[in-house]
């Protein structure tokens, strides 16, 4: 689509903001590229994505800013999203407010809160358990006394006639109940049940022997997930701008500088301070180096890279910088137009 896009300045300290209503469903994670068709270079920079409401924002870093000037109108196109349009304007950006890496965790954040939860789940209930009550062992005791007394009391009417009537059948009587009381005893009683005695455990000892040393194996090289990857897989799939430019740095110094400057300007769009002063470093032409990475100096670029690395609190570039400044200040002396633009520009 092809209109008038409305862009604001801010909230990060020298970036702007494109405003475009209605296109909240398009937001990711996945930065968009921003350009600028007839005014090189046409690919300004990437920027990323934050939903508002029903509305897609689009958060332009201050790397992607440099080239456009306030009160002048540009045509632009984001590509991945298929939008072309006009800014009539260009606003004064901002000197201060958020860094863009503060932006960009913001966005993440809200993605993040929008995704559901899974529920808390109950803990289950566990019924204590009742330990069974003391039970008393039942104890048998002998009744053998008991039966012989019931016997007797039982024969006491049978003795009386007996010894009433004669010594014979006394005699005979006496000899009948020697054998019911002698012949037949009563079943010897069971031992009484008693509960068994706990048996102690049997203490072992064991043998102590001097201390072995563990012999831990040296660690293992990390390995490095993001060699060979592309440039914008590198971009997507590393945990942090540092991480980016860690592996932009890298590649510099293994013979790909065009794949090492691309990650460096992608991690220092993201606020990673070291990335700023490496870029600063290969611009500034009081330390150019002809055979690097980049094809010229750059005083605008340097500037710009010091003085953000700077902002993102690098205080080892502070002495490069005062260096450039010096180098600035004699040109500009001489009459050299972009060296007092630079001046004006990047620094108070």
């Amino acid at each position: 689509m092809s209109n008038a896009i409305k862009i604001l300045p801010g909230p990060h300290a020298e970036g702007a903001t494109i405003v475009l209503p209605g296109r909240a469903g398009d937001d990711s994670d996945k930065p968009v590229t921003l350009k600028a068709p007839g005014y090189p270079p046409e690919v300004k920079g990437e920027c990323s994505r934050a939903a508002q409401g029903n509305d897609l924002l689009i958060h332009i870093p201050s790397s992607a800013t440099r080239d456009f000037e306030p009160g002048a109108g540009y045509k632009i196109e984001i590509p991945e999203l298929r939008v072309t349009g006009d800014i009539e304007v260009w606003p004064q950006l901002p000197t201060t407010g958020k860094t863009y890496a503060e932006l960009e965790a913001e966005a993440q954040q809200h993605r993040n809160n929008g995704i559901p939860t899974e529920g808390e789940k109950n803990d289950p209930v566990v019924q204590p358990v009742t330990a069974p009550a003391h039970v008393e062992p039942v104890v048998v005791e002998p009744v053998l006394g008991l039966v012989r007394a019931s016997f007797w009391s039982r024969l006491y009417p049978i003795r009386k006639f007996l010894f009433a009537g004669g010594g014979v059948l006394a005699s005979i009587l006496a000899l009948a109940v020697w054998f019911v009381v002698h012949g037949h005893h009563a079943s010897p009683p069971s031992a009484p049940f008693r509960p068994a005695t706990p048996v102690p455990p049997v203490a072992t000892t064991v043998p102590v022997t001097a201390h072995q040393p563990i012999m831990t194996p040296p660690p293992a090289s990390p390995v490095n997930i993001l060699e060979g990857l592309s440039v914008p897989a590198v971009i997507a799939q590393a945990g942090s701008a540092s991480a980016i430019g860690d592996e932009g740095q890298r590649r510099l110094t293994h013979g790909k500088p065009d794949d090492g400057v691309l990650l460096l300007e992608a991690a220092a769009q993201r606020g990673d301070g070291h990335a700023m002063a490496r870029l600063a470093h290969l611009y500034d032409p009081t330390a150019f180096d002809p055979n690097g990475p980049v094809p010229a100096a750059d005083i605008r670029e340097s500037s710009q890279y010091y003085r953000a690395a700077v902002q993102a609190g690098d205080e080892d570039v502070k002495d490069d910088r005062a260096r450039l400044h010096d180098h600035l200040e004699k040109k500009a002396s001489a009459g050299d137009m972009e060296a007092q633009l630079a001046l004006k520009d990047f620094w108070p």
